[in-house]
């Protein structure tokens, strides 16, 4: 088939015409979308079909003519088509339901709803007086006395006020540019009432008007980063691979890098060399086991890297040509990281001390002689958190950057120096308790470069030694970047590019007890993260948490997944863990920022949300005992233990510890006489007798390889105990432990693309309904600026 010309859309413009759609800015030469300061790059392919939409605005594309059009006559199958458009949608964090942007025509193909905005000469300006009669917003959030926003306007009008449509007119002129709207046919629905859309659309313009003026005032009131003045630069993949790329590192000589690469489907990674500006591969591990951390020595002749397979893990290295591969130092478990000394003598890596006791002992950063093979304990880390991970050492090899957790979501920088080791507490950098995806050093040891969520979402950052906050690294036109490396003389950029998106999956738990549980997303999927669902006790709405409106919150969907709204309010600060009341009329849940963790309460309808631990009570996962009485757990007395407050007290009402030897994520017996709970990094479950306080484990099967089980993915539902356990070789199962007669069995194999995590499922109260995280997509690839340069614009 012969695509039409696209002058066939009266409003269509050339390629060097500029649109708007959403707010998003299509630059085609560069396939970048930019909004602000946020800019999301489109692959050449994926560009160009977006382009040929646009040219064909409100019209419905057959994927034969997208075929033709995209890729010029090449044979692909309909998948790379629907892939496209997959990206499209996500760029602009939209869906194939209930779509914004790109509409699905079933049977026919594809159809642009969204309404484009095209720039006029400036030396044709026309003023258009624009009337909004509006009706007010209902309240929700904080002090709101009404039902929550329904999912259509909440989506919009509360959660989302940078992706709001524009309004419903032809002509808008605005100074100095005026613009003409242009605005596609919608795909008819029996929903879509003609007065009920245009005041959704004028509800959603007033609410964006209003957060934009709100954000607007608390920019201005912090320095604006640097980001936001320079013009992003264009990148270009270095690998492309099916599956995860990850792990870059450069070469001394700045022209190969070395990567990890995990297929699809697969847990285990090889690791592969290429030239940065030559195609090829060059495959360097064969093995059948985990490689990670490749790190160059100082004459680009060897790579050593951390090895983990059925026998243990190991530090290893390899010639950067190929051949065989030789054990350099078995080692304990640990995380990832690892980096060479710039002697080329030494290596640092992270894993629990040798001659710890107890499971419980984190990971310390350690170095190692690898001539005399001496070892040497380089940091302490709390032994309330996770560890110390991912070092990176100054080209100068005195100084040491590395990434402390405090709890799983808690990590900051530290740095040290490294002849001090563990007699002199490192120093900390940052105050964010957010993710962390990867640091280096730039080429003058001035600063460390890092990746972090610690707005909302993921960028890439610069800390000057010197200086007291990070600055948002410019020019990139990245959408979800880790790991930046400059190159050893100071031009050209390396990082990885994610593409990660969780959503909520519902199964019926009697259909999947004979095999793995088919399942379907909820109506409200989103091209964001859905995890932590947690069902009502009247099993009609599920709370969950979704950064689908800028950063984590709670939100709530009727069990029979017609629609969502948000719950919480806490941004810029983190939500989660949600836990119902007994009656289900309230929510307790995390609320998570810079200072730590506390707990918060807010009633059903989305009003009287109040705190009841203090700002410094580092208090996290609560669970109801009754309507009077919450527990949570809290590392305030050193270790983590839970403790008992009032529901209906404040934060300085005073909180009971409940346990005296650790405890981490805790659930009632239906009985109400026992708490049954797990401990920080150790395996299986204890109960604490109420009448006796006696803290003793919980007696499971013998055979049961409490090893085996994912810490924090468990559930008290009735009588029955449920938990995920791990199979080999990387299959996950659903099983239930009946707290009467301890029966133990295997309910159903979950997907392999289950999403691990704390509470990653949730049994219905009937215990006939699964809701679980499934992983829709996890890739990654590495990506290459090459006139990236690395300045200090203080100067």
């Amino acid at each position: 088939m012969t695509p039409k010309a696209p002058s066939a859309n009266p409003k269509a413009k050339s390629a060097t015409t500029v649109p708007e759609i959403e707010g998003w800015t299509i630059e085609w030469d560069t396939h970048c979308m930019v909004r602000g300061s946020m800019t999301r790059r489109l692959e050449p392919k994926t560009m160009r079909l977006l382009q040929y939409l646009i040219e064909r605005a409100g019209e419905t594309i057959s994927k034969d003519e997208l075929i033709d059009a995209v890729w010029e006559g090449t044979h692909v199958e309909d998948n790379a088509i629907s892939r496209a458009v997959s990206q499209v949608r996500k760029a602009f964090d939209d869906s194939s339901r209930n779509s914004r942007v790109i509409a699905t025509i079933p049977k026919r193909g594809y159809r642009l709803i969204a309404p484009i905005t095209w720039p006029m000469p400036a030396a044709a300006p026309r003023q258009t007086r624009l009337s909004l009669v509006t009706e007010p917003a209902a309240p929700h959030g904080p002090g709101a006395t009404t039902d929550p926003v329904p999912a259509e306007a909440s989506d919009s009008a509360v959660t989302a006020p940078d992706t709001a449509p524009p309004p419903d007119t032809d002509d808008v002129a605005s100074s100095p540019h005026p613009v003409r709207i242009y605005k596609p046919r919608p795909v008819p629905t029996r929903e879509m009432l003609p007065t009920l859309v245009v005041r959704i659309l004028f509800l959603t313009v007033l609410a964006s008007l209003l957060i934009l003026a709100f954000w607007s005032g608390r920019r201005s009131a912090e320095p604006s980063p640097v980001a936001e003045t320079q013009a992003p630069l264009p990148g270009q993949p270095l690998t492309s691979l099916p599956g995860l790329e990850t792990d870059p590192a450069i070469s001394p000589d700045g022209q190969r890098i070395a990567f990890r690469h995990q297929p699809l489907g697969e847990t285990r990674g090889q690791l592969y060399v290429r030239q940065i500006r030559e195609e090829g591969l060059l495959q360097l591990t064969h093995e059948t086991a985990d490689h990670r951390n490749p790190a160059w020595s100082p004459d680009g002749q060897t790579l050593y890297f951390l090895r983990s397979d059925d026998t243990g893990r190991q530090l290893c290295r390899v010639s950067a040509l190929g051949g065989q591969v030789r054990v350099v130092r078995k080692l304990s478990r640990g995380p990832q990281g690892l980096v060479l000394h710039p002697d080329g003598k030494r290596a640092i890596f992270s894993q629990v001390p040798e001659n710890s006791s107890g499971s419980g002992s984190p990971p310390a950063l350690h170095l190692l002689d690898l001539e005399d093979q001496s070892l040497r304990v380089l940091t302490r880390p709390p032994a309330t958190g996770t560890g110390d991970q991912r070092p990176a050492i100054s080209h100068d090899g005195r100084k040491l950057a590395f990434i402390r957790k405090t709890i799983a979501e808690h990590q900051d920088l530290h740095l040290m120096n490294l002849e001090d080791g563990p007699s002199a507490p490192p120093r900390r950098l940052t105050h964010d308790a957010s993710f962390l995806a990867g640091i280096s050093w730039a080429p003058d040891d001035s600063a460390i470069l890092f990746s972090s969520n610690r707005t909302g979402l993921f960028g890439l950052w610069r800390l000057d030694l010197d200086a007291e906050k990070p600055r948002f690294l410019p020019g990139l036109t990245s959408y979800d970047p880790g790991m930046p490396i400059i190159r050893p003389e100071g031009r050209g950029l390396v990082y990885e590019e994610w593409f990660f998106d969780t959503n909520l999956w519902r199964a019926n738990l009697e259909e999947a007890v004979s095999g793995e549980p088919g399942g379907s997303p909820i109506r409200q999927v989103s091209t964001h993260w859905e995890y932590f669902p947690r069902h009502a006790p009247d099993g009609r709405h599920v709370a969950f948490v979704t950064n689908r409106s800028g950063s984590p919150e709670i939100w709530l969907a009727p069990a029979d997944d017609t629609t969502s709204w948000r719950f919480s309010q806490v941004k810029p600060a983190i939500a989660d863990a949600p836990s119902w009341s007994p009656d289900g009329s309230r929510l307790a849940f995390e609320v998570r920022d810079r200072a730590g963790s506390r707990i918060q309460i807010g009633a059903r309808d989305g009003s009287d949300f109040r705190f009841v631990t203090p700002a410094d009570s580092r208090a996290r996962f609560p669970v109801w005992r009754d309507g009077d009485r919450l527990v949570f757990t809290s590392d305030r007395s050193g270790s983590w233990e839970l403790w008992q407050t009032s529901a209906n007290g404040g934060p300085e009402t005073p909180a009971e510890r409940l346990t005296e030897h650790g405890g981490w994520i805790a659930a009632f017996h239906p009985d109400g006489d026992r708490l049954i709970y797990t401990r920080f990094g150790e395996t299986g479950w204890w109960q604490r007798d109420f009448a006796t306080g006696a803290e003793v484990p919980l007696a499971l099967d013998d055979a049961l390889d409490l090893g085996a089980i994912s810490p924090g993915n468990w559930q008290v539902r009735g009588r029955n105990l449920y938990f995920v356990k791990r199979t080999q070789p990387s299959g996950y199962a659903l099983m239930v432990w009946h707290l009467d007669d301890h029966r133990l069995r295997t309910l159903c194999p979950l997907p392999h693309t289950f999403g691990l995590g704390p509470a990653a499922f949730s049994i219905g109260p009937t215990e006939r309904e699964l809701w679980f995280v499934n992983v829709d997509r996890l890739e990654s690839d590495l990506w290459y600026v090459d006139d990236y340069e690395l300045k200090d614009s203080r100067k």
